[in-house]
């Protein structure tokens, strides 16, 4: 799967992945803000009627601000130096230059917030794979700046795909796999044989590992009311479509684009629907159906935004 999306639910992850993995200076931010209100939604007792439909509302508010707060991170990351700019600012300049990729690269590096962010984001990506790894204090710090760098380029590619509007998904796709198989080989020279296996595994599965945690928590808060074993069996759809249609983009001529970005997860969702209305019961079914109708009204909320824009 690709680090490249998914916004899984763009109102709790963030924004597009976009680039990347826009997705990821990001993904701190509103980790932190779904960890929140998954805690707040726990911790309430059962509630129904009006009460159900105000907790709803909060948890769409507190989500709605992790996505804000998830864009102005972008906006920094990509354009430290200019003050953020309004669609009517892009009104004005509809011919206005693209970056380079040179000058997104640029633009990431000098930005320390944005360094801070990516830092942290990988921390939390691979905290448990540096415990098991038990590296010298000078090994740790190498690896870690490898993986820095590494997510600086991804990020870099993304969101000069991003700005370009024209470039085809599976040439984002090549150049994801060309930067980890770098990474790859530099981590293979910096460990022993034992420490790279495991290296190796973690890494293979890193994508996976953040998609199922960020559709675990999302359904969680918004769905309840399924049984242990359902939610298990939701969860499993859930992986099979994503990864489906995620793996599909990775192969297509799609451009790569915030809109096809929102539209796969569409496809993943209503495929989600299709299989869980055949094989849940109609009251558990009921449960998930309010996550999917949400995210899928959400991201066609945004789509048609992005049309008005256009």
């Amino acid at each position: 799967m690709s680090r490249i999306v998914p916004m899984i639910l763009s109102f709790a992850v963030g924004a597009v992945a976009a680039a990347g993995i826009s997705y990821y200076v990001m993904h701190g931010a509103a980790n932190n803000t779904t960890a929140s209100v998954r805690a707040d939604s726990s911790s309430r007792p059962d509630q129904t009627g009006d009460a159900v439909k105000k907790s709803e509302g909060d948890l769409k508010d507190k989500l709605a601000k992790a996505e804000a707060r998830v864009r102005e991170l972008e906006e920094a990351a990509t354009k430290p130096d200019e003050p953020a700019k309004t669609p009517e600012d892009n009104d004005k300049k509809p011919n206005a230059k693209k970056p380079s990729l040179d000058e997104i690269r640029a633009a990431i590096q000098k930005n320390a917030g944005a360094s801070a962010q990516i830092q942290a984001i990988t921390e939390l990506m691979y905290a448990d794979l540096f415990k098991d790894l038990d590296l010298s204090p000078e090994n740790k710090a190498a690896l870690r700046q490898l993986l820095l760098d590494e997510y600086k380029e991804e990020m870099a590619l993304s969101q000069y795909a991003m700005s370009k509007g024209d470039v085809p998904w599976n040439q984002v796709a090549k150049w994801r796999d060309e930067e980890r198989a770098a990474l790859d080989q530099q981590v293979q020279a910096l460990l022993d044989k034992e420490k790279y296996k495991t290296w190796h595994d973690y890494a293979d599965a890193i994508d996976d590992r953040s998609v199922e945690a960020s559709l675990r928590n999302q359904i969680r808060a918004f769905s309840s009311g399924l049984t242990d074993a359902n939610f298990e069996a939701v969860m499993q759809v859930a992986m099979d479509e994503f990864r489906a249609e995620q793996e599909a983009l990775d192969r297509s001529n799609t451009p790569f684009t915030v809109a096809e970005n929102l539209n796969y997860q569409i496809r993943a969702m209503d495929g989600m629907r299709d299989r869980l209305r055949q094989s849940l019961p109609a009251d558990q079914f009921a449960e998930i159906e309010n996550w999917l109708n949400m995210g899928t009204n959400l991201f066609k909320q945004q789509l048609a935004a992005l049309q008005k824009k256009a």
